[in-house]
């Protein structure tokens, strides 16, 4: 991941999705994530193709991603979430979810 960027996240150890609100998010309040320097420079992937996932009662729609994600300790993963570009439900004060369950 090139840049560092500080986001809202809701901790969530009963999920094992992860979420961010990109660029293109049109109801999106806050800090938004730009993942095309990374997509360029060969770091991260994203689908060309929309999805939808539902958190509790939120919809959230975007695009499938992976790139590498740090900790603030210096632990980096590489992990699979969705580049939001709308949401009907979130909390304007939260920028990404990431989820800390086993897949299943």
């Amino acid at each position: 991941m090139g840049n560092k960027l500080s986001l809202k996240a809701i901790i969530d150890s009963a999920t094992d999705m992860n979420a961010v609100e990109g660029e293109a998010c049109v109801n999106c309040a806050g800090l938004k994530y730009d993942i095309s320097s990374n997509v360029d420079a060969g770091s991260a992937q994203i689908s060309d193709l929309q999805d939808t996932w539902s958190y509790g009662v939120a919809k959230l729609t975007g695009r499938e991603a992976v790139e590498k994600f740090c900790f603030q300790l210096g632990k980096c993963v590489e992990i699979d979430f969705l580049d939001i570009d709308n949401h009907n439900a979130m909390d304007k004060e939260i920028d990404a979810i990431v989820g800390f369950a086993r897949p299943n």
